[in-house]
């Protein structure tokens, strides 16, 4: 099951992500050994196609951390391991649940949210 934390900016989201891969996989990260593409996910996600994450892989583990967006969530970050799942949702809010300040924005802001993050994720072949 997935572990879902409000975080109070993308930056602080981020770095909570970073930390807690680092602890599940039992080390500093070193060099990424796969770049991970966001799917299409039928189309609703910003980030389709888009370079959102990277594997990490030693003999002992394997773990990665993407940067995410959907509907109830909202824009988050994903750590994943073979064993855990969790999810860094930006930007906080006051509202029970987590991802409760996604489902707080109007959808003019969702919106511009979602605009920003097409312009995150770096097209594939364009560098």
């Amino acid at each position: 099951m997935e572990q879902v934390i409000d975080c109070g900016s993308l930056e602080e989201a981020r770095n909570k992500a970073v930390k807690k891969l680092e602890e599940l996989l039992g080390s500093s990260l070193g060099p990424y050994v796969k770049v991970v593409v966001g799917k299409d996910m039928g189309g609703s996600s910003p980030l389709a196609g888009t370079e959102v994450g990277v594997e990490y892989r030693s003999s002992k583990a394997w773990g990665r951390i993407r940067l995410d967006f959907d509907p109830n969530k909202g824009p988050h970050y994903n750590v994943e391991t073979r064993s855990e799942a969790w999810a860094f949702c930006f930007p906080a809010s006051s509202h029970e649940g987590a991802g409760g300040a996604w489902a707080s924005l109007g959808e003019e802001e969702k919106a511009a949210v979602q605009q920003w993050m097409r312009g995150i994720g770096q097209r594939r072949g364009t560098r």
